[in-house]
């Protein structure tokens, strides 16, 4: 069995992988060389010898990237150009569908630069919107360039999500909510996303550079909480499409979603976004 080291192990992704037999949190400041360089010699002086690292350490809050760009790409760019440097090429980046502004699910499609580091012969809707976008599609190519790999998720959910969370109560008390209709992403359970991130790992040597994971049908935001609506037994006549893209909010790809035949025919666990409603109901349930 492979041991996996985890950087961002106190975030939502890093904290349930850390939770998975032989994933161990890797306690570093990623973008601080020696940081990184203290945290493996510890771990191996505990006897724990990583043969691969997960990078969870990001920024992934738009807003923030939008706020501060040099950050953004100090922690999301430099950060994974740095566990390269001193751990080698088995770090696996997390990436997203924000490296796209399609308004169509997209396949492993690369974003190439030429060596004047320009990028070339890509069309508009391949280009990120947002900084958060930009500084995900930097990791991308720090990731090709070193050999590393990449898993490229959608929206991850859970019942703890704040948007989430408040719609569900807004229903729960009989009240109207405006949801967007111009969204469409892969919304996968968070448990699932991770189960794919350690299918990735266990199945490392045969995996390609760049690997799509969501659920397996991309759908727009106002149709997902349709259906939770219906599975957690509410009134889905309650959920109001929403029209107007609220333009003083950061920029977010409009429509879009990834394609993830790539990782079904690899083996990945898949699921469903009904999957996904039927897991959120039953950790309601739960509480």
């Amino acid at each position: 069995m492979k041991t996996v080291a985890v950087t961002g192990f106190k975030g939502k992704l890093g904290r349930l992988l850390c939770g998975r037999s032989n994933f161990v949190g890797m306690d570093c400041d990623i973008t601080d060389s020696i940081s990184i360089d203290s945290s493996l010699e510890t771990l191996q002086r505990s006897g724990v010898y990583p043969n691969i690292i997960v990078n969870c350490a990001a920024i992934s809050s738009i807003d923030k990237c939008e706020e501060d760009e040099k950050r953004a790409t100090l922690v999301n760019v430099r950060g994974l150009y740095n566990l390269h440097t001193l751990f080698g090429s088995k770090v696996l980046n997390i990436s997203s569908d924000h490296v796209f502004a399609s308004r169509k699910p997209v396949s492993e499609h690369p974003i190439n630069l030429n060596d004047e580091n320009v990028i070339e012969n890509i069309p508009i809707e391949f280009i990120p919107v947002n900084q958060y976008g930009w500084s995900k599609f930097g990791a991308e190519q720090i990731s090709k360039f070193d050999g590393g790999k990449t898993i490229r998720l959608s929206r991850s959910v859970s019942i703890e999500d704040v948007d989430l969370s408040y719609y569900l109560m807004e229903l729960y008390a009989g009240r109207e909510i405006l949801v967007p209709t111009f969204f469409s992403r892969n919304y996968l359970h968070r448990e699932y996303v991770v189960n794919g991130i350690e299918y990735f790992v266990s199945h490392w040597d045969k995996m390609p550079q760049i690997v799509n994971y969501g659920a397996m049908k991309s759908v727009r935001f106002y149709d997902f909480l349709i259906l939770l609506a219906k599975k957690f037994k509410l009134n889905s006549k309650l959920v109001i499409p929403r029209e107007d893209y609220y333009t003083y909010m950061p920029a977010r790809p409009r429509g879009g979603g990834l394609k993830v035949g790539l990782a079904k025919k690899l083996g990945f666990p898949m699921y469903s976004i009904s999957d996904t409603c039927v897991r959120l109901a039953k950790d309601a349930h739960a509480l």
